[in-house]
């Protein structure tokens, strides 16, 4: 193992990148590093995209790691192609286009412990390949296990398309937990919170803390428009994605899982979540009205199983649970805790078993 060291005030990129001869650029660390080497940066300001040439194993990352948590501010964006076994811990990135951007075929990237601000797009995106081609290239499996862990993410997607964190077009394995998300940008052309779409599976998201989002706070949707690209009879699956202990606060709506255009959503569970305040529902279960328009060659594939809503807590809100999916079989709306909601229960279609159950005290956390 080799270790690094990049310092923006006193470092200099023809030095070797020791300790007491630091490079200037975590770019030129990035070029240097292979697997098992770590990447020191010293508090200080850095700019442009930092692209990462090569991978580490499973056994070797490579690390690169702030010294100082968030004292290390990358004007810019760290992107990953195709390199994997990658680990990003502990720095501020602000004002590029993403903030972390990765792109099959990837797996075993680790983006922990960091601040991520005022990015155009999305704050983490993670396409397995990119946005108009064929999902199922690598099997639906363009970027596996992928973790994202608490890190903030403040004021992103401000204006730009995508969302806060999007994850789309083949990706298995996903682990969000313990990250905070507040102060939206601009929503003109997206910008909802955390986003699960076009062939996604395998997912964990635990313990995130939602505030003041002002479109839905956590997505599921099974999107893949038609318009000749994606040819896959099936399109987007999501499927096997957990959603549980997280917090909504103040947030326009909670969660919802919708088919989008002609994707379809299977296996999702959505339970012990607190959801309090905001303009709009709790949790959604959905067929987009625009299915048909968007796909109209593929749309009769989707499909809408087993969704599950249990002991989620929703107060404060206009809507409790909302159903309104005609495909929908098998789904579960049991044992939650709407309190002071106008409408608890709103099922409009589909195949559902809901108890109506209601809070009649404020329910603990």
């Amino acid at each position: 193992m080799t270790a690094y060291y990049v310092d923006a005030r006193a470092g200099n990129d023809a030095w070797a990148g020791s300790q007491q001869k630091p490079l200037k650029t975590i770019q030129k660390a990035a070029a240097k590093a292979v697997a098992g080497d770590v990447v020191f940066v010293l508090p200080g300001a850095y700019s442009g995209t930092v692209k990462v040439p090569r991978s580490g194993t499973a056994a070797k990352p490579i690390a690169f790691k702030s010294v100082a948590r968030h004292q290390a501010v990358l004007n810019g964006m760290f992107e990953i192609k195709g390199q994997s076994f990658l680990h990003f811990t502990g720095f501020r990135v602000q004002g590029g286009n993403y903030g972390f951007r990765v792109e099959g075929q990837s797996q075993g990237i680790v983006i922990g412990g960091n601040y991520i601000y005022d990015t155009n797009s999305s704050g983490v995106s993670a396409w397995g390949v990119p946005w108009q081609a064929q999902p199922s290239t690598y099997g639906w499996r363009g970027v596996r296990d992928i973790t994202v862990t608490d890190n903030v993410f403040d004021h992103c997607c401000d204006g730009g398309y995508n969302e806060i964190a999007s994850f789309a077009n083949g990706v298995d394995g996903v682990i969000f937990t313990d990250n905070t998300i507040k102060n939206p940008g601009s929503t003109a052309n997206g910008g909802e919170g955390p986003d699960f779409k076009c062939g996604v599976k395998n997912v964990t998201y635990l313990r995130n803390k939602h505030i003041g989002l002002r479109k839905v706070a956590t997505y599921v949707d099974g999107g893949c428009p038609e318009n000749g690209r994606y040819k896959d009879p099936w399109n987007g699956v999501n499927e096997w994605i957990e959603i549980a202990f997280n917090e909504y606060l103040n947030c326009g709506a909670g969660i919802n899982v919708s088919t989008e255009a002609a994707g379809s959503c299977m296996d999702v569970s959505i339970h012990d979540n607190w959801i309090e305040g905001g303009s709009k529902h709790g949790v959604l279960f959905y067929e987009h009205p625009k299915r048909k328009e968007w796909a109209p060659k593929t749309w009769r594939h989707s499909r809408m199983e087993r969704l599950i809503a249990q002991r989620n807590a929703v107060i404060g809100k206009p809507l409790g649970f909302v159903v309104n999916c005609g495909i929908g079989r098998g789904m579960r709306v049991e044992g939650n805790k709407p309190y002071q909601v106008k409408t608890p229960y709103q099922i409009v279609a589909g195949q559902v078993v809901c108890d109506r159950a209601v809070a009649k005290t404020r329910p603990v956390r």
